[in-house]
C-alpha cells in the first residue's frame, strides 16, 4: 500500500484518536523524508517532508531537512525560502543566517546575501565567516572596496583565516595595491606550500612588481603544482618574452595552445560528463557538486616505476629467449639447458609480476 494512503485514510476517528495519529503520521513521515534524504533520493524527501510540514509547520528541523533536499535538488529559492521561516522562528540563530547568505550566494543575489550578513553582524560582530560571506557579497556587487575592509576584519579577528587573506590578495592584486598583495601572498607561502592559488597569486604579483625572475620562477612552481594551468603557462610566456627568452616564450605559448586545443569542449560530451557525475553523486546542483568535490575530492597520481622497471626486464628476457630459438633452429637439438634457461626466465617473469602485485593497495 502507498505510505501516504496508508497514512491519510478516510475513517472518521475520535478528536484524541486523531491527534494521536496526526502525531503519528508526522513522524513516520519525518523520518521517511529524513531516510531518504540520506540515501540521496531528494525528490521522495521533499515529498514526505513536505507532507509532513503541512502537519506541523513549527517543526523547524524538518524544514532544516527540507532545505538540504531542495539544496541538492537545485531548488534554490525554495531552500531559501524554508531557512527564511527558520530565521523568523530563531531570529538569533547565526548559522541559520550564515546558510541562508551561503544559499543565496549559490543564487547569485548578493543583494539578499548581503542582508543577511548584516543581520548577523548585529547579533554577532565577531564572527570570523559572516565578514568573508559579506566580502564576498561585496564582490558580487563588484564593491572591491568593502569587500577589502570586511576581510581584513576577518583577519583581525583570526590572521589565520587563509581563504579571506587570498581572496583580500587576489582583490588588492586587483586594485592594484600591489605591495599589500604582495604581504599577503608571502604570508600564505609562509603557510601553505604547494598550493597553485596561492603560488598563482605571488606569481602575479611578482610580474605586477616588475619582478621578472622572481615571477618565472613562481609560475613554475604554478606549474609543477598543476602542469595543466594554461594561465600560468600564458603568463608566463609573457614574462620570458619581457626578459628576452623568446624560445622560452615561443614554448610556453605553444603548450597554452595545445591544452586550449585539447581541452574538451561542451560538444564534446563534457556537460553530459559532468551531469552523469552528478547523478552519481545524488544531486542535480552543480554548486554542490563542485563544492563536494573540491572539498572532498582527490588526485590520483599513478606511480609506473615498478611497470617500467618490469617491461625492461621482459625486453631483457625476451632477448634470452630468442637466442635460445635461434641456437634451437640451427642445431635443430633442444637440450636440458634450454629448457632450464626458459623456466628460468619465465620464473622471473612471476617474481616481477608477484612484486608489482604486492605494492598494490
Amino acid at each position: 500500500m502507498n505510505i501516504f494512503k496508508a497514512l491519510f485514510g478516510s475513517k472518521s476517528k475520535p478528536t484524541e484518536e486523531v491527534k494521536k495519529d496526526v502525531t503519528r503520521d508526522f513522524n513516520v513521515l519525518k523520518y521517511d523524508g529524513v531516510r531518504a534524504l540520506r540515501e540521496r533520493q531528494f525528490d521522495y524527501a521533499i515529498q514526505c517532508l513536505l507532507k509532513a510540514i503541512d502537519m506541523n509547520g513549527a517543526d523547524l528541523e524538518c524544514r532544516d531537512y527540507l532545505s538540504q533536499a531542495f539544496i541538492a535538488t537545485d531548488n534554490l529559492s525554495q531552500a531559501y525560502e524554508q531557512l527564511q521561516k527558520m530565521a523568523e522562528e530563531c531570529p538569533d540563530n547565526i548559522a541559520v543566517l550564515l546558510r541562508m547568505a551561503d544559499v543565496a550566494y549559490m543564487m547569485e543575489n548578493y543583494t539578499a546575501m548581503a542582508d543577511v550578513c548584516e543581520k548577523a553582524l548585529m547579533l554577532d560582530g565577531n564572527n570570523v565567516q559572516v565578514y568573508f560571506f559579506y566580502a564576498r557579497a561585496c564582490c558580487g556587487h563588484g564593491d572591491l572596496t568593502n569587500a577589502v575592509v570586511m576581510l581584513s576584519k576577518a583577519l583581525l579577528l583570526n590572521a589565520d583565516f587563509d581563504a579571506a587573506r587570498l581572496l583580500r590578495g587576489e582583490l588588492l592584486l586587483e586594485s592594484g595595491d600591489v605591495e599589500e598583495a604582495a604581504e599577503d601572498a608571502d604570508a600564505l607561502c609562509a603557510r601553505i606550500e604547494g598550493n597553485e592559488d596561492v603560488l598563482m597569486l605571488k606569481a602575479r604579483v611578482e610580474k605586477a612588481m616588475g619582478h621578472m625572475d622572481e615571477a618565472e620562477k613562481a609560475y613554475g612552481k604554478v606549474i609543477d603544482a598543476n602542469p595543466f594551468s594554461i594561465d600560468a603557462y600564458r603568463e608566463r610566456s609573457e614574462v620570458r618574452k619581457a626578459l628576452g627568452d623568446d624560445e622560452g616564450a615561443n614554448a610556453d605559448e605553444a603548450a597554452a595552445n595545445e591544452m586550449q586545443q585539447e581541452a574538451p569542449q561542451p560538444t564534446e560530451g563534457i556537460e553530459q560528463n559532468i551531469k552523469k557525475k552528478m547523478q552519481q553523486m545524488g544531486t542535480r546542483c552543480f554548486s554542490v557538486y563542485a563544492r563536494k568535490m573540491l572539498i572532498d575530492g582527490y588526485v590520483v597520481k599513478i606511480d609506473y616505476s615498478d611497470i617500467k622497471a618490469m617491461t625492461a626486464e621482459l625486453q631483457k628476457i625476451g632477448t634470452n629467449i630468442n637466442q635460445i630459438a635461434r641456437r634451437v633452429n640451427a642445431t635443430g637439438t633442444i637440450y636440458a639447458q634450454d629448457i632450464e634457461d626458459i623456466k628460468g626466465v619465465l620464473n622471473e617473469i612471476w617474481l616481477s609480476q608477484r612484486s608489482i602485485l604486492s605494492k598494490a593497495p
